[in-house]
């Protein structure tokens, strides 16, 4: 039977003709409403940032205007309060570096920065994190009221445009630059300064270490919106950066949480800085890929980089594989796979390298637990301490684990420095002496095992923890246990995630650690480490060494002003650790770097290399957010 086109089916075809052509008609305004909206986004954004750059420039020049104090060459301000301080006339730009860098004919912001952490990163919250990791990303997100010059090694300044201190030494004033704002929008104020300062001392912060190295700082006062008033407990060497070093958190993103929040959550992270989270308010959590965007709403220059990233990948190799693959950006590479990649010339080609020691530099040791549980262990007789340094290959650990690009260390400052004591000889590896000590302490092998004892039967016997993921620690592990193991000492390998380590620091369960102290401050404050008020937990003095004379010279030479003498007692510090030996100093090592080509600006400096917000990728170049 045939089946006819009927009026019916012309009706229905119309019509499913017309709906055809609706919803294509639909979809092609909703595709102009799609651009339109993406168009307006875009408006918006360039509106912000030229109301932003118009914001700063008109508080600029208002600063000009109000700014009567000419800051010295030497990063002290007029009126510091000593009399010995002879201004020049130059004001500082607390951007001159990054509108240098903005300034290059092919600068282009655009592109993403990738890096790589070599562990998992706990935190992320400003005061309460407790590794480097976190301090790196901080870093970017919330900013001190000065900042320490790279090239001069001085202090300049930031947030502050100026500072005072009185004739004793005891109070600290800071003006404050205006038109600074966190990511949000908000101005930074005085009212942030002090709020900072009062979140630190509280002792219901997760922040015992950190509180304890700012413990000086007794009073944080605001008079007005644009002046902090620093009260000290006593005079200190270190009064400017001890005051203006520290990041300004803003009061009104922190107050709405409560103390177990902020102790807790490890991603509360909002400043002013020229990055940001990309939403503060959700934070971020372990596990995550950590994500910094350009704060567009940022006080100074916008930086080149569109997003900063992070990822946390443990193992060596696999770090170097993905700069060989081009994932990440930047590797600080450790030795064998520095001159691994050097090798090859593909990698060579499209990458720069740099190797450049640290100002001030940092140091690897070996810290020997000498009260655990209540009770002296055998690393509380400093002969055992000083045996352990001789019977360490320090120079062989150098040459092998790091292929010469490291030193043997021989204290906690920086070789060369005023605070260095060159008249201290380095222990250099000797069997017989280390062997010698270790008797006279009575430790010998007893009952001809091969194995130490002392008088009461006791096996020389300890675990060595070390962290996870980095095969100079595994290798430099396994040097030291063939070493210890040559004359009768039982050492036994605890390696474990990060997170866990630093909770053994806390709690001081552990028999020796290895790990690398950062450079801290051009003249170092070692009192973080050695003084006795540090021995307890969570304090860095982790392995409980006690010595009054030490307490007394670090407490005097906090105190002295003049630097000579200051300098001296420095180096009365470092002959009594070079005889305590509380650490096994082992060694400074070189940071080596490899960054890829398109990446521009990456230059050497006296701290060692330029910031990353500095650096950028020419717009021809650019090959990630396109």
């Amino acid at each position: 039977m045939d089946r006819r086109f009927t009026l019916k089916d012309g009706v229905l075809f119309l019509l499913l003709t017309i709906l055809i052509v609706m919803v294509w008609l639909a979809m092609v305004q909703y595709d102009r409403q799609w651009k339109d909206m993406q168009a307006t986004r875009t408006d918006i954004k360039d509106l912000t940032s030229a109301q932003s750059e118009l914001r700063n420039q008109i508080y600029a020049l208002e600063n000009v205007i109000e700014d009567r104090t000419v800051v010295a060459g030497d990063g002290l301000p007029r009126g510091a309060g000593d009399g010995q301080i002879k201004p020049k006339t130059k004001r500082f730009d607390p951007h001159e570096r990054l509108k240098k860098a903005t300034g290059a004919k092919d600068f282009a912001k655009g592109d993403w920065l990738i890096d790589a952490f070599g562990s998992k990163v706990a935190s992320i919250t400003p005061i309460v994190y407790k590794d480097l990791y976190g301090q790196r990303v901080n870093e970017f997100v919330i900013e001190p009221l000065i900042e320490l010059d790279p090239e001069t090694m001085k202090f300049r300044p930031h947030i502050a445009r100026s500072w005072s201190r009185s004739e004793d030494g005891k109070t600290v004033t800071f003006q404050l630059r205006k038109g600074v704002v966190f990511s949000d929008g908000k101005p930074l104020t005085s009212a942030d300064v002090v709020y900072t300062w009062e979140m630190l001392r509280r002792k219901d912060i997760d922040a015992a270490a950190r509180r304890e190295f700012y413990n000086v700082v007794v009073d944080t006062i605001a008079n007005g919106p644009y002046e902090v008033i620093f009260k000290l407990k006593e005079k200190h060497y270190a009064w400017l950066s001890m005051c203006g070093w520290f990041p300004i958190i803003p009061k009104h993103f922190y107050e709405q949480y409560t103390t177990k929040q902020i102790n807790e959550n490890p991603g509360l992270l909002m400043g002013s800085g020229p990055y940001r989270l990309k939403d503060p308010k959700r934070g971020w959590k372990p596990g995550e890929l950590i994500e910094l965007v350009r704060n567009e709403n940022y006080w100074g220059p916008k930086p080149g980089f569109d997003r900063l990233i992070w990822r946390e990948v443990t193992n060596d190799v696999a770090r170097m594989t993905m700069f060989k693959n081009g994932e990440i950006d930047m590797y600080l590479a450790l030795p064998k796979q520095y001159d691994a990649l050097l090798s090859e010339p593909e990698v060579k080609a499209r990458s720069i390298n740099k190797e450049y020691l640290k100002v001030p530099s940092g140091y690897q040791f070996i810290a020997w637990q000498q009260k655990r549980d209540g009770k002296p262990t055998k690393f509380a007789d400093k002969r055992v301490r000083e045996a352990m340094t001789y019977l360490t290959p320090r120079q062989r650990i150098c040459d092998v684990v790091w292929k010469g690009y490291a030193e043997v260390a021989n204290g906690p400052f920086t070789p060369g420095s005023n605070q260095y004591n060159p008249d201290l000889p380095t222990r250099k590896f000797n069997v017989e002496k280390g062997r010698r000590l270790l008797k006279e302490a009575g430790w010998e092998d007893r009952d001809g095992d091969g194995v130490l004892e002392n008088a009461a039967g006791e096996k020389f016997k300890f675990t060595f923890t070390y962290p996870t993921g980095t095969e100079i620690y595994k290798r430099t592990s396994l040097l030291l246990k063939d070493s210890y193991a040559s004359v009768g000492i039982i050492m036994e390998l605890d390696p474990i995630e990060f997170a866990v380590y630093t909770e053994r620091l806390e709690n001081q369960t552990f028999d020796a650690v290895t790990m690398f102290w950062g450079g801290g401050a051009a003249e170092a404050d070692i009192r973080q480490m050695f003084h006795t008020v540090q021995a307890k937990k969570g304090g860095d003095n982790f392995m409980n060494y006690r010595n009054k004379k030490t307490d007394e010279l670090i407490d005097k030479a906090r105190k002295t002003l003049d630097e000579q003498q200051r300098y001296k007692l420095w180096q009365q510090v470092h002959a009594i650790l070079h005889e305590d030996q509380p650490y096994t100093f082992m060694l400074v090592r070189k940071t080596l770097l490899l960054t890829d080509k398109r990446i521009k600006n990456v230059r050497k400096v006296t701290e060692g290399v330029n910031d990353r917000y500095e650096w950028y990728v020419p717009r021809s170049m650019r090959k990630r957010g396109l």
